[in-house]
């Protein structure tokens, strides 16, 4: 409950934030109107993939197809688009809800907040690449003692407001117990 409690406050933040001067910074409430130079503020990055437990014990490997990633990457965050459109900038403050299903059907959920700073580079058209680290505060996971900051390397392609990404963990996701890391990969919208 009290999770939800802070998501729906940050949402109402970012609704109540009123911009100074409409020339450089703005509440950007379209995910798709990014396309201005300037500093903005806004919301997207949705993303739902599949993950796999990278390096689990044998007998509890995590099932790729079955294990999922759902992410919203910038609840809140700011933009910088640079005068010529090809390059943009992301810092932003998001959720993240990993759940991993092993071979003997026990489950692992692990929720975390997430800062992602996503570099994005326009090839041509509506052609990007993006790349960049997320960082994760790992808040709670279900039967397990999670490691509490992970950092994670996240890259992809994107042809307008559609993504596909691949996203890796070096860092172990408990602090106790089996030892592994992450890899998902999946579709993004609004990036």
């Amino acid at each position: 409950m009290r999770r939800a409690i802070v998501a729906i406050s940050l949402i109402l933040m970012c609704l109540s934030l009123q911009a100074q001067d409409h020339d450089y910074t703005y509440l950007d409430w379209s995910p798709l109107g990014t396309n201005t130079p300037g500093w903005k503020l806004g919301i997207g990055g949705i993303a739902i993939g599949c993950a796999d437990a990278v390096g689990s014990p044998d007998g509890m490997n995590a099932k790729m197809g079955k294990s999922i990633e759902l992410s919203w990457l910038s609840v809140i965050g700011v933009r910088y688009v640079t005068p010529d459109l090809r390059h943009r900038f992301l810092l932003g403050a998001g959720v993240n809800w990993r759940n991993y299903r092993f071979e003997d059907d026990t489950h692992l959920g692990v929720f975390s907040l997430t800062v992602p700073a996503l570099y994005r580079y326009k090839i041509h058209g509506r052609w990007g690449v993006f790349a960049g680290p997320v960082i994760n505060f790992n808040l709670h996971a279900k039967n397990a003692h999670q490691t509490t900051t992970t950092l994670d390397l996240m890259g992809g392609v994107n042809f307008s407001a559609v993504a596909w990404y691949v996203r890796y963990s070096p860092c172990h996701v408990l602090s106790k117990g089996p030892e592994f890391t992450l890899f998902s990969t999946g579709i993004a919208f609004f990036l």
